[in-house]
């Protein structure tokens, strides 16, 4: 083996680990996020028990920190999104430019190199890429479903500014979280080929 191929395949090992790194930071992530659903679950059930069997969304509503519920889902689908963004970004350069640098380097069998990218996003080959996707966008509920609690216990007129800022805020965090996996289930798996 010669030492330019020596050095393209010591960078795809490295990119690889990156990639599995990411992979590992996703699953913290994930672990996380339901960890604070049970918690707010808890937290509901607490509520509750303190309503004396009225409707809970009446009591969880009349709590003013009801509207900071969505910031923790925010942040963690924002690094859990940056961290689909890394991996793609990675795949992407092992697939377009590692890939090509392997080949080019190789005096044989050239277009039989490193085609895994390629491969998993064939639907003829591999035909489980739409239940992936759709995974994907299940692991995204656990960010926006959390932050449509303020919305969806809403239930007084708004009489002020303040309600009406309340109401935008409740609704721009569940929008910015519903755009960023759209963005990064379909659109962004299309820039690594």
């Amino acid at each position: 083996m010669n030492g330019e191929l020596s050095v393209h395949i010591a960078e795809y090992n490295a990119i690889r680990s990156e990639i599995c790194a990411f992979h590992n930071v996703e699953g913290q992530v994930m672990s996380i996020t339901v960890a604070l659903i049970g918690a707010l679950l808890a937290y509901f059930n607490l509520a509750q028990d303190h309503a004396n069997g009225s409707n809970i969304f009446d009591s969880i509503e009349s709590m003013k920190s009801i509207h900071l519920i969505p910031l923790p889902f925010a942040a963690l689908g924002v690094m859990f999104c940056y961290n689909q963004v890394r991996i793609v970004q990675a795949a992407s350069y092992l697939h377009n430019v590692i890939r090509e640098n392997i080949r080019n380097s190789l005096d044989g069998a050239k277009d039989n190199v490193i085609l895994w990218e390629s491969y998993r996003r064939n639907s003829e080959v591999a035909p489980y890429i739409h239940v992936s996707t759709f995974l994907n966008f299940v692991r995204w509920t656990f960010f926006i479903s959390p932050s449509l609690i303020p919305f969806i216990s809403w239930n007084r007129s708004i009489n002020s500014f303040g309600d009406v800022f309340l109401i935008i805020w409740d609704i721009s965090i569940p929008v910015v979280l519903i755009f960023l996996s759209y963005w990064s289930v379909i659109i962004l798996p299309k820039r690594v080929i």
